[in-house]
Parts: structure tokens; C-alpha cells; sequence
């Protein structure tokens, strides 16, 4: 096994033991990338190192890929590609991954944009370019190039974002070695910094990058692009609402005045990057536009200064464009309604430094913020008092400063609306092809308690989903994949889930785990599930008694479960099984230093007894299923997981699952003890 808990079946190769005998492959998995970018409209060449990078290796992007190779000399751990795009890719940052017969590797982030994508030169003859290379703690990347009098150019660091452990510090010289320009890590760029030069002559100039002090926290991978090209760090109107089109502008960019697109925000969507307009050369990380069921409007002060009238629940998108200012909004209530009453500003990359108050309409203040835990943006929560119809909410900078990059979000949002979201446990699922995987998906409810219908986007053809809902009042559904075609496959896919609220729909794509340091900034990259079926068939678990519907737990008893097993050439080990289910693990309370602490519980958990195994030469088994006495009466998705033990006995070659079983507790028909309870009493 590799990293997450993948299922793991394509046969490679032959065993050096046993010639007759084919081994299981490892999922490709990448260590490190020689170019953090790949150029639009050219082909670019990248080394790839890592493990498992063979055979019939491929680059999977969720762009469109004209055409792509691999170079003469590949091997397990080093691989060389060269990749073609057509012009007309968008502009971003992408996972890119590596998909091979045996699975797919993990994601990683890489710059796509028009820009040339080198190393870092000695001399730069081509401009503009992005350079990606690595410093090590003491090192400096520099690089020279030649420059017009009047020349303006962008210099610009990508490594936080990227993941790096670079602090980034950026120094501009001349051919004297004289200092020009420097620019160091900002908030707004994500721990990254960037410059902008107009040079005063003719001439050479040295654009160097260090660590701020000179330790750099391994991995300290870079891009650094340098040239004439286009950025932009926030959209506006920050926020649009779900299902519907909005018109597009840019702050803190240096794009021509004026510049503006049209933006459709997906009825499921999570937040967005913003398109780039079609005539720019934008590189890097793209605007992002944030998502909502709300209605939006856009701050519009009347002239007799009196406050823009709206009516909660609103998102009010602005601009406080003159320093010293404030903005003030009239908002229509009923009494008793509960609010949500918050900012987003230096959350997506603004200067602006709020501070919020809640007044009633003599003025009289009934509430204010300045900071929120974890950020400088202010949010409350607020009740509307008692015969109160309007409140008057107004925002200002804590420092009195303003101006057209000063750009928010003001939020006034009903506490009591249900709502819910999606999560998955995993960013990546390999399936044998004929085998089964099981996919969790976690709603995390908010008063919204119906059932949630299920929808996945991208599957390949051979890999088909059986469920598709979770039941209403349930917190998780398993997904069973079952892979269908014979030969391998892989896709980035994603799943959308709807729910209905009376006549309110609500609409949420899942969200993978919220581990990657792009996951704030890229939330919509938090959507990708890379879904690969492997190329051979290697183990089939199944029920044994197929036409069971519903699966009978006796509370405090043993419930027996049959299943058989199906071996593909060369899965010839023992089979160990354990018990997958969707009861919530229960807790209990131990003394710790003499303070309770809150701990799992297995002993009432639904489970296998002891720990059984199919052997070597079997194809099926009678498991007896736990049943705890409290266990609660409800409904149980489950299934049987079975790991391919290699000669050790430990390590994991492969792994399937059964059809999903459906199971419910129900109260034993006798008052004798339970064989549970029974050994409980003996101890």
C-alpha cells in the first residue's frame, strides 16, 4: 500500500521467485517535476521522478492535451515527457498527474500560461519566461537577461502557493550589481512576493531569489516568471450567486482599465476561478469568485449619502474606494430573524481591514466587530430585536484607508436556512477491473435532514457507480464502483448532490480532504477525484447469498454473513477481511491524568469476530458479525473488505470490496442473554 488506503489490483511483470507467478504493481507516485509549468500553443518537455512510474505511463490534466509522449530512457523512477497544448487553453494552476496501468499518483500543482517554461538560465535570452528550479538552505537562483529604457516588467514568485517551503525574498540589480528593486513574502500573494520594474536604460539586469534567511524549509521548489504578462488577485463582484451570469472586472492587476468578462456560476458550483479576458497573457493563480444561494447586488451609495436600502437575507459586493470612508446599508428585517452577518475581504486577497457595526435607525448601535478568529475579517452573529423591521449595518477600515483594490464581500445570510455540504474521504480511488471500490461520501448537515441525490461527472465508460443517494437523516452513503471494461482507465472526476427544501433547491459539488496548502486559494481543485480502473482483474468479492435485501442484526448477538471470493491469475495469498460500516464509531470516557477524555469505542462498534481470513487455497467464508446490545435501531450500510496478504503476512498487494449490503438492528425475541453479553458476565 502507498499513501491513502488505495485499492490496488493490476498484475505486472513476473515474480523473480516464482517464474510462472505475476506480481501486483504499485500506483505511480511522484517525488518531484524538473518544469512547474507547462506553455499553451508549444510543446514542453518535464522530467518526472518518483516510484512505479512504469509502464505506459501518461500525464492526466483536467485541460485538454493535444498530444503528449514519452521520451526514449523512461525507467521506474524517472520518466521524461513532452507535452503539447493547443492556444487556447485557459490559463491556471492544475493538478497535473501520472496515470499508468496500476493506478494513479498523487496531484501536483503546475502553472499552465503562454510564458516559455525553462530552468533557470544563467542568461535569459527569451522574455517573457517562467523558471522553475529548487533552493537548498544558503542558496541563491539567479538569472540575467537585457532590457529597453522604459521596459516594465513583472517579477513574480510562485512557491507557497505551490506548497514550497521557500519565505521568498526577490532582488532586482543592475550590471553593477547595484540594487534596483526587492520585494518580499506578502499576505495577499500567499507567503509569495512579487515586483513590478521600469527600467532607466539600456542594459543588463540580475533578478535574484533567496529564503528570507537563507534556510530554506525543504521542499523548496520555485516558478518565477519574469517578462511582460498579465495578473490579477481579486475579482469583482467577489461573490455571484449560484445558477446565474454576472459581468466580471478586476482589481489589484495590472490588465488594461476597464477589462471585464462574462462569468456563469455553476447551480452546484463551489467557489471559482475567474476567466481570464481572451486578449491577455495571464500567468499564475487566477481570481477567484466565491459562491452563493443568496441574492447579490452590487453597493451603490445614493448621492444624499442616506444608506443603499436592501433586504436580508443579501450579499452586498463593494468597494471602499475613498479612504475615510463609510459605507452604510439599510436592511429590512423581520423581528426575531437570525443572522449571519459577515465580511470577506483579506480572506481573498484584499487590503481591506474592516470593522463592522450593526446599528437600529436612530443610530443607536446594537452590535459591532473588528476581527473574527483566524482572520481579520469581521462577522457576527445577530438577532433582530423585538418590533424592529430595518437595521442599519455599516462598514469602515480600521485605519481609515480606501481605495479601488479596497474591495468586500458583505454578507447577511439566515442562521435557521438548512443547508448541507459534501465530503469525500479520498482524493483518489483505484478499481479492479471486475472488482469493486467503495467510495465514502459525508454530508455534513446544517437543518437540512431529506435525502440527497447523488450525481458523478467525468467517469470513464468502464468504471460504473451502483447507489446514488443519502437517505434522508443519514450523514453517509457508501458508493460502490464496479469496474466494468477490461482495460485500464483513468479520469478526474467530480460529484454533485441536490437537495430539495420545500420549493428551494439546494445544490453542493463534494469536497475532497481539506489537506493541500492550495486548498484556501484553489478551493475548487478541493473537487477533483482521480478515479482509475487498473488494467487486470485480480479479486472479486461477493455475497454469497445475493437475493438478501436487507441484512437482520440481532442486538447483543452474532449475525452470519457468507461471502466467496473470485482470484485473477496470481492472487494466490490469504485474503484478511474486516468490516466496513456507516455507524458512527461510539465513544467513551477515560481518565487521563485525571481528566476525562473522549475516546473511540470498538467494543460497541459493529464488527467481525476475531480476525478471519479466506486461505490461500479457499474461495469463501461464513463471518460472524458482532452485534452490540445498545447498538442503535437503525439502518447500516456495510461491506466486506478484503486486504491480499503477501508472503509476510502484512503487506498489502491488493484490495477489493463487496456489493454494498444493507443492514438494520432489531430487537432479539428471547430474554435469554445474548452470547455478547454472556461473555461480558464470564470476564
Amino acid at each position: 500500500m502507498v499513501g491513502r488506503r488505495l485499492i490496488v489490483v493490476a498484475l505486472a511483470g513476473v515474480s523473480c521467485l516464482i517464474a510462472a507467478q505475476r506480481v501486483f504493481a504499485a500506483p505511480p507516485s511522484i517525488n518531484s517535476i524538473s518544469l512547474r509549468g507547462l506553455q499553451t500553443g508549444a510543446t514542453t518537455t518535464i522530467a518526472i521522478d518518483g516510484s512505479e512510474l512504469l509502464p505506459e505511463p501518461r500525464l492526466l490534466l483536467p485541460i485538454p492535451v493535444a498530444r503528449q509522449s514519452v521520451r526514449s530512457g523512461a525507467r521506474s523512477g524517472h520518466v521524461e515527457f513532452e507535452i503539447a497544448l493547443g492556444a487556447d487553453v485557459v490559463p491556471g494552476i492544475y493538478h497535473l498527474r501520472v496515470a499508468t496501468p496500476a493506478g494513479v499518483s498523487n496531484p501536483v500543482l503546475t502553472g499552465v500560461d503562454s510564458l516559455a517554461q525553462l530552468p533557470v538560465p544563467q542568461q535569459l535570452s527569451t522574455l517573457p519566461a517562467a523558471l522553475s528550479g529548487t533552493i537548498a538552505a544558503g542558496q541563491v537562483a539567479q538569472t540575467s537577461f537585457s532590457l529597453k529604457k522604459g521596459a516594465r516588467i513583472v517579477v513574480e514568485v510562485e512557491a507557497k502557493r505551490l506548497g514550497s517551503g521557500l519565505d521568498p525574498i526577490i532582488d532586482l540589480l543592475d550590471d553593477r550589481k547595484l540594487p534596483l528593486a526587492w520585494a518580499e513574502a506578502t499576505t495577499a500573494l500567499g507567503g509569495d512576493a512579487r515586483l513590478t520594474f521600469l527600467a532607466p536604460a539600456d542594459g543588463q539586469y540580475k533578478v535574484q531569489l533567496r529564503d528570507a534567511l537563507y534556510q530554506a524549509q525543504g521542499p523548496g521548489y520555485f516558478r518565477l516568471k519574469i517578462g511582460a504578462w498579465h495578473y490579477a488577485d481579486l475579482a469583482f463582484p467577489p461573490v455571484v450567486r449560484r445558477g446565474t451570469k454576472a459581468s466580471v472586472e478586476f482589481a489589484s492587476t495590472n490588465l488594461p482599465a476597464g477589462s471585464k468578462v462574462d462569468f456563469s456560476m455553476p447551480a452546484d458550483g463551489t467557489d471559482q476561478p475567474a476567466p481570464w479576458p481572451s486578449d491577455a497573457q495571464a500567468a499564475g493563480f487566477p481570481p477567484r469568485v466565491l459562491a452563493s444561494d443568496d441574492e447579490q447586488v452590487i453597493r451603490s451609495q445614493p448621492d444624499d449619502g442616506s444608506p443603499q436600502q436592501v433586504t436580508a437575507p443579501v450579499g452586498i459586493n463593494g468597494r471602499l474606494d475613498k479612504p475615510l470612508r463609510e459605507d452604510r446599508y439599510r436592511v429590512t428585517v423581520t423581528p426575531g430573524m437570525r443572522l449571519r452577518i459577515e465580511v470577506m475581504a483579506s480572506r481573498i486577497g484584499s487590503p481591506f481591514d474592516g470593522v463592522l457595526f450593526v446599528r437600529d435607525e436612530k443610530g443607536n448601535q446594537l452590535a459591532t466587530n473588528d476581527d473574527q478568529p483566524n482572520t481579520i475579517d469581521p462577522g457576527l452573529d445577530f438577532t433582530v430585536p423585538a418590533s424592529t423591521n430595518a437595521i442599519v449595518v455599516a462598514l469602515k477600515d480600521v485605519t481609515g484607508r480606501g481605495g479601488p483594490d479596497f474591495v468586500y464581500h458583505l454578507g447577511i445570510a439566515r442562521l435557521d436556512r438548512p443547508d448541507f455540504s459534501l465530503s469525500l474521504a479520498d482524493d483518489r480511488h483505484l478499481i479492479p477491473a471486475g472488482g469493486n471500490a467503495l467510495v465514502r461520501v459525508t454530508a455534513n448537515r446544517n437543518g437540512f435532514n431529506g435525502p440527497i441525490k447523488l450525481e458523478f461527472h467525468g467517469l470513464p465508460s468502464g468504471i460504473k457507480p451502483v447507489g446514488d443517494e443519502i437517505a434522508a437523516g443519514s450523514n453517509l452513503a457508501f458508493i460502490e464502483f464496479h469496474g466494468e471494461s477490461a482495460a485500464a482507465e483513468a479520469a478526474v472526476v467530480s460529484l454533485a448532490g441536490q437537495g430539495a427544501d420545500g420549493d428551494h433547491t439546494i445544490r453542493r459539488t463534494a469536497q475532497t480532504p481539506d489537506g493541500n496548502s492550495e486548498a484556501a486559494r484553489l478551493p475548487w481543485l478541493r473537487t477533483e477525484l482521480a478515479i482509475a480502473e487498473v488494467a487486470a482483474p485480480a479479486l472479486a468479492l461477493t455475497l454469497a447469498d445475493k437475493s438478501a435485501d436487507e441484512l437482520a442484526l440481532t442486538k447483543g448477538g452474532k449475525t452470519p454473513l457468507a461471502v466467496k471470493l473470485s482470484r485473477g491469475a496470481g492472487a494466490t495469498g490469504p485474503l484478511r477481511l474486516s468490516l466496513v460500516t456507516s455507524q458512527p464509531m461510539p465513544k467513551k470516557k477515560v481518565k487521563v491524568n485525571n481528566q476525562d477524555q473522549e475516546r473511540d469505542d470498538p467494543a460497541r462498534a459493529l464488527r467481525l469476530e476475531g480476525s478471519p481470513t479466506i486461505a490461500a487455497d479457499q474461495t469463501d467464508a461464513t463471518l460472524p458479525i458482532l452485534v452490540p446490545a445498545d447498538l442503535p435501531l437503525a439502518g447500516y450500510d456495510m461491506v466486506i473488505r478484503g486486504e491480499l496478504l503477501a508472503a509476510d503476512g502484512k503487506s498489502v498487494l491488493a484490495e477489493t470490496v463487496t456489493p454494498v449490503l444493507h443492514a438494520k438492528a432489531i430487537v432479539p425475541l428471547t430474554d435469554k442473554p445474548s452470547p455478547i453479553d454472556s461473555e461480558r458476565t464470564k470476564r
